[in-house]
């Protein structure tokens, strides 16, 4: 699995200029409140993850380079999303940020790409393998 390579092409030359960024993240925060899901912290744009700060936009956009959360988790491309992002490895840093991602972004991806909207997203997404 993975996204078709025409949809991942969208993701390739992104606008991330403040105002891109600014209006990518209204759209993602917009889609989370209609879900009920509200974030609170002082940088919006910025996940704490073991104690390192986590770009959302670049995390979200690389995953998508990379063909989706699908495609980074089954074909285990954690290692090219951190160092696109230039996250400092550490001994769980894959599942965290998995973790982080379903959290703040699968949902979004999934309405995205697919068009539909999930409610919560279930746990064992944070801890098994995905599937198709």
């Amino acid at each position: 699995g993975g996204l078709p390579p025409a949809l991942v092409q969208r993701f390739i030359n992104v606008d991330d200029t403040p105002a891109g960024v600014a209006w990518w993240w209204e759209k993602v925060s917009l889609f989370n409140r209609e879900r009920g899901v509200t974030r609170q912290a002082d940088n919006w744009l910025v996940a704490l993850v073991a104690d390192r700060d986590v770009n959302l936009f670049n995390l979200y956009h690389e995953v998508m380079r990379q063909g989706g959360l699908y495609s980074v988790v089954s074909r285990d491309k954690w290692f090219n999303v951190t160092a696109a992002i230039g996250v400092q490895w550490y001994h769980s840093l894959y599942s965290d940020l998995r973790r982080c991602y379903a959290r703040h972004l699968y949902g979004y991806e999934v309405n995205e790409v697919f068009g539909t909207k999930i409610g919560d997203v279930p746990e064992d997404l944070f801890t098994s393998p995905i599937k198709a």
